[in-house]
């Protein structure tokens, strides 16, 4: 019998490994009453460090692991590091801030970037629904926390639950689309659902299509796009500012990037039913995020509609559906998260 957990597998995880222990001697401390804000930041800086190291060593294959529910190839890798290296950033530039804002960093801070990290990095190399899902929720619970960290700050607190109640709502959306793929199917494996779609062994096409449509509004929210963006401007206002950079890079990239793989693995036949629609919401993005970013006198809020702006430029490249329009995609994320997170450093100062 072929064993579901391999060593391989386990080399393959290595980095979320790293990262999990990291969180927890981080959140171990604090237990014992032994942590510093620098003390955390160190630890949390060497546990990043050391998992970029592994990922850039070379010494994970590229294949599919734990049984074809995981997939490592050079995509992942890609969002893997750019993960890391935004995790790090934000990292440095909270604990000023915080200080500023007279405000402790505790262990809690930097473990949940951690675990937010971590999910992410589940959601860009996941290869079935199930994985994808749980990458979901350890971004988004984390995120949660984050948000309303100035738990002082009226604002703060307000975009948090705001944040937790239309995260909830978009998850729920998600998953209901992933239950539908899944009757319709009979799999939540990416390989077996575009192959299920293109022997004709799908039971329902109706609830295929229903299925792939609520898991994309559940994605719409994530990234916010129009007209699914009504959290954002709220929450990256309310948000610590380094909260609200690293918001609107990372997350956003595991989103897009989790698209990109469901779509292209997936649904690679069905993509074309399906332009038309990233169409009308590219171009709708584009021009509400714009236009309103024109209009606003918080800072916060014009680059949260700014961000809204850029989801459409980057549902461009998508659209495209090929290695170029994809490479393009990749590389904007490199730029978009530079020039954000030097923003949003500025703003904090």
């Amino acid at each position: 019998m072929y064993p579901f957990i391999t060593s391989s597998d386990l080399v393959g995880v290595t980095p979320e490994i790293i990262l999990t222990i990291t969180a927890l001697c981080i959140l171990s401390l604090e237990m014992i009453r032994f942590s510093r804000a620098s003390i955390n930041s160190l630890i949390s800086f060497l546990g990043l460090l050391m998992a970029g190291l592994v990922i850039l060593s070379g010494t994970r294959n590229p294949g599919t692991l734990f049984g074809g529910m995981l997939e490592l190839n050079y995509f992942s890798i890609f969002f893997d590091v750019l993960y890391l290296a935004i995790g790090l950033l934000t990292i440095i530039f909270s604990q000023r801030y915080l200080e500023k804002k007279g405000t402790e960093c505790p262990g809690e801070y930097p473990a949940l970037i951690l675990f937010s990290v971590i999910g992410m990095m589940l959601m860009t190399r996941a290869n079935d629904l199930v994985i994808l899902f749980l990458g979901l929720e350890l971004l988004s619970l984390s995120l949660y926390v984050l948000v309303g960290f100035l738990y002082h700050n009226q604002l703060s607190n307000e975009a948090s639950l705001k944040y937790l109640l239309l995260g909830a709502f978009s998850t729920g959306f998600f998953l209901f689309g992933a239950a539908l793929t899944y009757g319709a199917t009979g799999t939540t494996n990416y390989v077996e659902i575009a192959l299920a779609f293109s022997t004709g062994s799908i039971l329902s096409n109706v609830y295929f299509s229903l299925g792939i449509g609520l898991m994309l509004i559940g994605f719409a929210f994530k990234v916010a796009l129009v007209p699914f963006h009504m959290w954002s401007p709220d929450v990256y206002q309310g948000a610590p500012t380094p909260i609200t950079g690293f918001l609107c890079t990372a997350p956003k990239a595991a989103g897009f990037g989790a698209l990109i793989k469901l779509f292209i693995t997936a649904f690679p036949e069905v993509y074309p039913d399906w332009q038309n629609l990233f169409w009308i919401l590219a171009a709708i993005t584009m021009s509400v995020g714009n236009f309103s970013a024109l209009i606003q006198s918080n800072v916060k809020r014009m680059l949260a509609f700014s961000s809204i702006s850029h989801a459409g430029y980057l549902v461009l490249g998508i659209l495209v559906f090929n290695f170029n329009g994809i490479s393009a995609v990749l590389f904007y994320f490199v730029v978009y998260s530079a020039m954000n997170l030097g923003a949003f450093s500025i703003v904090s100062i």
